[in-house]
């Protein structure tokens, strides 16, 4: 989503404020979460170097967001592809809402 930010750290920003967090607004508890994506390897990405842009704004959001109780996190589930070249993982992007009521 957002291909036209202009960078990847913009392009989230921009994917929680459209996206997620209405979802949290409208539909979840407080200790809620959502799975908001699912990637499968480099090659499920629009953007070159995704996954150490995602670790950037996954660490920023996590320091500005700490006392709400808002975290942004990874799984990572390695492939059982025997002899997979590069070793491919998936990757599950999880934003637990915390245990405050949002504003």
């Amino acid at each position: 989503m957002y291909l036209d930010a202009p960078t990847t750290q913009a392009a989230l920003m921009k994917f929680y404020a459209d996206i997620l967090l209405p979802i949290v607004k409208n539909n979840l508890n407080p200790g809620g979460k959502i799975t908001f994506e699912y990637l499968w390897g480099d090659r499920a990405c629009n953007r070159s170097n995704f996954f150490d842009d995602w670790k950037k704004f996954q660490n920023t959001f996590n320091t500005m967001n700490k006392e709400a109780g808002l975290a942004m996190n990874t799984i990572e589930i390695p492939s059982k592809i025997e002899n997979a070249s590069p070793k491919v993982t998936a990757h599950i992007l999880v934003l637990n809402t915390g245990t405050q009521k949002q504003h």
